[in-house]
């Protein structure tokens, strides 16, 4: 993980962090105590609580504490990022959550995206990276980098249009964010009061006026913008 000090506008980006409302409050869920120190270090203005597994993670989160990031590890002792985001989403499911990575695997990046994250970033990421991703996650972008040496990763993805919401009628823009959230059909008919079959419907709906073939495509559209970054 390469923290190097020297990226052009780093402190500018420390300034806005720093010039927040309140202070950043930040969960970083790693078990790996120098990944936690570097972090620490880079984001050195907000106050940092760390959790060491999913278990941990979800133990503060349920505390409360009015976190404003999650910084999560890919690998965990108690399973992946995509379960742990999925069980986040359940308590938290408008929490920033950025990735942070060892993997530079296309399809788990995908994943993660469709799974709720906010954004997805390889630790191969140096200080101004991290932190343009931290601030990007926080104004409501979707960010996915995965190496120097693949560009076309680097990418600053927009929430999906307002333009697109409008084809959605207001029963399915709620359906549709439930779907992003990585629920079944039978938590959105319980959530929405719904059955099954009628979700059914409505998902098929859904994919039919957005234009993609499957829910996992509809809930990446949901969280970055598009089915291609």
């Amino acid at each position: 993980m390469a923290f190097s000090e020297s990226q052009v506008g780093m402190d500018i980006i420390q300034d806005k962090l720093q010039g927040m409302e309140r202070t950043l409050k930040v969960l970083i869920v790693d078990d790996h105590p120098l990944v936690v120190d570097g972090l620490r270090s880079v984001l050195h203005h907000a106050v940092i609580e760390q959790a060491g597994s999913i278990k941990a993670c979800m133990a503060r989160l349920q505390a409360g504490g009015d976190h404003d990031l999650v910084i999560l590890d890919f690998f965990l002792s108690d399973g992946d990022a995509s379960l742990a985001l999925r069980q986040i989403r359940q308590v938290a499911p408008s929490l920033p959550i950025l990735v942070f990575s060892s993997t530079r695997d296309r399809a788990r990046l995908e994943e993660c995206l469709t799974q709720g994250a906010s954004g997805y970033l390889s630790k191969q990421a140096d200080a101004a990276r991290l932190l343009a991703s931290v601030h990007a996650v926080l104004r409501g972008d979707c960010v996915a980098w995965m190496s120097h040496e693949e560009p076309a990763e680097d990418a600053l993805l927009a929430p999906v249009e307002a333009s697109m919401m409008k084809v959605l009628s207001e029963r399915e823009r709620k359906i549709f964010s439930l779907l992003a959230r990585g629920l079944s059909n039978r938590k959105i008919a319980e959530d929405c009061f719904i059955s099954e079959n009628t979700v059914k419907t409505h998902v098929s709906n859904i994919l039919h006026k957005l234009n993609v073939g499957s829910r996992s495509e509809a809930a990446y559209l949901f969280n970055c913008g598009s089915t291609h970054p």
